[in-house]
């Protein structure tokens, strides 16, 4: 959890006691602050706007007007505030205040941002805000934490990436084999066409029987030959049988992905050539070979056209995947350097003071969530045992 953001500053503090225009600047910020305890936001913004226009070279008016804008979850508006107070204040105290806000601004926005690069990004710059916040005031604790904290919230998005990589590149193998079926459909499926119209090509036209001639009368040779031709149509209906059932399995499979999946769209083609293979499978048994030479072409345009599908969406879930795997770098390089940079100022804090010793055999920080918990624990320790006291307090709200 986030430590206590510092609440607003007192104008007054920069005024001449006795000026009554002091007085005045001093009660609007005084009723900004119990608005601000109160929750009404808006309330505190126009009281902060009304002081900051009698005191506009001040950097405690953008400071108080950044905290109107954080409650108000406009931090945007926040951050260029608390900057703007930044540049103006010459009171360490208060630059090290300022750059504590910002590190809480960076975290919240972090909070509301869709796309993990930007919230990584955030994250990273609330990180080193954190750090300047203590290079300005080395006993604001709650910084120490908040970096700890901001870590921690870094490391839970890029596992979150890493799952929904993994995830991916399991789908993608899946679809791969799904790709590698559908191919192997289409090459059966093109056999069985050559099959049916080479059968088709070789049966020679059948004698119609004369008027009260059966087939019981026809002779040998021609009994011969009905009897290969529909013991071919059987075998030619039992391999289209054979491809029916195996698209439909694929088709089963297809229903199983998680969606979206580049198979969805795929799925309506393998659907649709199913279709078509039952029919042919139905004309042939009844040795119709002509329409079933036209069903098993069909099959075969809607096999294609599934793999069409397939190739496409696949090469657009590539692109996705690439990019993720480039915001999940970039994120690992941001919180490696700040996790850098705060072991170097804090190495450089206990030097300054001299109430403990640096640990000489401290080693670098693991980017796992394990590691920055007890990282976070020593860092602990060491801050009780040289005694640091707690950050800057809230400004009276009444003063």
């Amino acid at each position: 959890m986030m430590k206590r953001f510092i609440y607003g500053a007192a104008l007054g503090l920069i005024l001449a006691a006795a000026s009554a225009h002091a007085d005045s600047v001093r009660a609007l910020v005084s009723q900004g602050n119990r608005d601000i305890a109160e929750g009404k936001f808006s309330e505190a913004l126009e009281a902060y706007n009304q002081a900051a226009a009698s005191t506009p070279e001040a950097p405690e008016a953008p400071f108080n007007q950044g905290v109107a804008y954080y409650h108000l979850g406009q931090f945007d508006k926040a951050k260029d505030a608390f900057e703007q107070a930044a540049i103006r204040a010459k009171d360490p105290s208060l630059q090290a205040r300022c750059e504590y806000n910002l590190g809480n601004t960076a975290y919240r926005a972090s909070q509301a941002q869709k796309d993990p690069k930007e919230a990584l990004g955030q994250l990273g710059q609330g990180v080193r805000h954190f750090q300047n916040a203590l290079a300005a005031d080395p006993s604001l604790a709650d910084a120490a934490h908040n970096i700890e904290v901001s870590r921690m919230a870094m490391q839970a998005i890029l596992e979150e990436m890493k799952k929904q990589q993994e995830q991916q590149q399991k789908q993608q193998e899946q679809q791969q084999q799904m790709q590698d079926k559908l191919d192997n459909l289409i090459n059966q499926q093109q056999q069985n066409n050559q099959n049916t119209q080479q059968a088709a090509q070789e049966q020679q036209p059948q004698e119609q029987p004369q008027n009260g001639q059966n087939n019981e009368q026809q002779n040998p040779e021609q009994q011969q030959a009905q009897g290969q031709q529909q013991q071919q149509a059987q075998e030619l209906a039992n391999q289209q049988q054979q491809t029916r059932q195996q698209t439909e399995e694929l088709s089963k499979e297809m229903s199983q992905q998680q969606q979206p999946s580049p198979a969805e769209q795929a799925k309506e083609h393998v659907d649709n050539a199913a279709q078509q293979q039952q029919t042919a499978e139905e004309q042939l048994r009844n040795q119709q070979l002509d329409a079933a030479q036209q069903a098993q072409q069909k099959a075969l345009d809607e096999l294609q056209e599934a793999k069409k599908a397939m190739g496409q969406n696949q090469e657009q879930q590539k692109q996705d995947e690439q990019q993720d795997g480039q915001k999940q770098q970039q994120g690992q390089q941001e919180q490696q350097q700040s996790s850098q940079q705060s072991q170097q100022e804090q190495d450089a804090q206990q030097a300054q003071q001299g109430s403990a010793e640096p640990d000489m055999n401290a080693q670098p920080p693991d980017e796992t969530a394990q590691e920055i918990l007890r990282e976070e624990q020593q860092n602990q320790q060491q801050r009780n045992q040289m005694n640091v006291q707690g950050g800057n307090q809230p400004v009276d709200k009444d003063w």
